[in-house]
């Protein structure tokens, strides 16, 4: 890394190794180098501002980095790759990892190590690591939104042909809840005459609320009754849901979904809510699954009525 610095710094104007490497470097390629003690002997810059790093030369590790596998585990500092090549002297190649500083800042790296020169307390190390947060992030939520999917699947394949309860369908929800809307409060509630009731069916934030009810509005019955699936992105304290304004609810609500389930005999009326806490937290496809989740449970309590 010092020669690579000292020939960019020192080269002519027109020297190609020079303006070749220079290239690389701009191209967001993230290098850092280790010695044979395990040292920090230099880091990329732009790694240090993106994350936040506190990573000066002579460090150990960067003093307030954590770093992570695909599988979210917490690793070690033995076990990061240039650790392992810097005691066994064996490259590691394409190896993905997150990096996250304490004040929450992280990145995606894919990342080879490979071994310089021996020394006296194992190897050199340079490190040659791309940016892919946003094709991690990608491949994230693709792989969420299949593990929802095939939950919705089991849904549909658990209620063909079967007349189900509300309190059954209570229980059938949770899971594809869970998967569909992870980081969002879920219940399930109905119309009993002029009064509802609703159960928590997933809770994720804010007060723990086992359940709840109250009259119904006309504002309810409107929403209810839909073939659609009622949607806020960005409400406000002001906003009215029920009876309740939304400044008074003691769980934070910060966008909102109301799936009916649709075609409930005898002017029934169920819904599935859910909330988030932050504003434009529902993609299109959850608000899609939920909508499907309520025609599914729909179609099945029809069957028997909701008693």
């Amino acid at each position: 890394m010092d020669p690579l610095t000292s020939l960019l710094r020192d080269a002519d104007p027109g020297d190609q190794l020079a303006l070749t490497l220079a290239a690389v470097m701009d191209s967001g390629l993230i290098l850092f180098s280790w010695d044979s003690d395990g040292r920090y002997v230099q880091l990329s810059q732009a790694l240090a501002d993106e994350v936040g790093l506190l990573a000066q030369r002579g460090d150990m590790l960067p003093r307030n980095m954590r770093v992570f596998d695909v599988e979210g585990r917490l690793l070690a500092g033995s076990e990061y790759p240039a650790s392992i090549t810097r005691t066994t002297g064996k490259t590691q190649r394409s190896v993905r990892r997150r990096l996250v500083s304490d004040d929450g800042r992280w990145t995606w790296l894919q990342m080879s190590t490979m071994p310089l020169e021996r020394g006296s307390g194992g190897w050199s190390v340079l490190t040659v690591a791309a940016d892919v947060t946003d094709l991690q992030d990608e491949l994230v939520a693709l792989r969420a939104e299949t593990a929802a999917q095939q939950s919705i699947l089991r849904l549909a394949t658990a209620v063909a042909g079967r007349t189900v309860t509300f309190e059954e369908a209570v229980e059938l929800i949770r899971e594809p809840a869970a998967a569909l809307v992870p980081e969002m409060n879920v219940g399930l509630g109905r119309q009993v005459g002029p009064e509802f009731e609703s159960v928590m069916i997933h809770q994720s934030y804010g007060t723990p609320r086992p359940g709840d009810h109250g009259r119904f509005q006309a504002a309810q019955r409107g929403r209810w009754s839909d073939d659609v699936a009622h949607v806020n992105q960005d409400v406000l304290d002001t906003d009215i849901y029920g009876a309740s304004v939304v400044a008074e609810i003691p769980t934070v609500v910060r966008a909102l979904v109301t799936a009916p389930l649709v075609g409930l005999p005898d002017g029934q009326l169920a819904a599935l809510w859910v909330h988030s806490e932050r504003p434009h937290g529902f993609s299109e496809a959850q608000i899609e699954g939920l909508e499907l989740i309520g025609r599914l449970l729909g179609a099945s309590m029809a069957r028997g009525g909701t008693e």
